[in-house]
């Protein structure tokens, strides 16, 4: 089986940049791990702030700390990659931590509609 090519998320900035290395096509399958979730990562780093020492007094401080913060990225808008690019996308909780990411998969769509197996190894 073939080896699927594996990303850090810093590597890829944003959902611009994943379509573009997408389309390039240098890789035949391709996994991108600890992609920010929109959906946790605002909490996660409000649960962080709020446990440090010289932790926001007020709920407006915490907003203002959080604010210009990364936004991350929707899965959903992941998923939406697969009606425009011939990938079949698959989203994951992440393989190790972090728990505010996801990790996702993009496999090749065939002809037949069957999917190709692919080795997942982290490089």
């Amino acid at each position: 089986m073939p080896a699927c090519k594996v990303l850090e998320w810093g590597h890829i900035t944003d959902l611009g940049a994943l379509r573009e290395v997408l389309q390039a096509g240098k890789a035949e399958c391709l996994a991108v791990n600890r992609v920010p979730n929109s959906r946790l990562l605002r909490e996660f780093q409000a649960a962080a702030l709020m446990t440090q020492p010289n932790a926001p007094r007020t709920v407006r401080e915490l907003r203002d700390l959080l604010e210009g913060s990364n936004p991350g990225v929707d899965p959903e808008d992941v998923w939406a990659l697969e009606r425009e690019l011939p990938y079949d996308v698959h989203v994951s909780w992440p393989v190790t931590w972090p728990p505010d990411c996801f990790d996702v998969m993009f496999q090749p769509k065939t002809k037949s509609g069957l999917i190709k197996r692919w080795t997942y190894r982290r490089t």
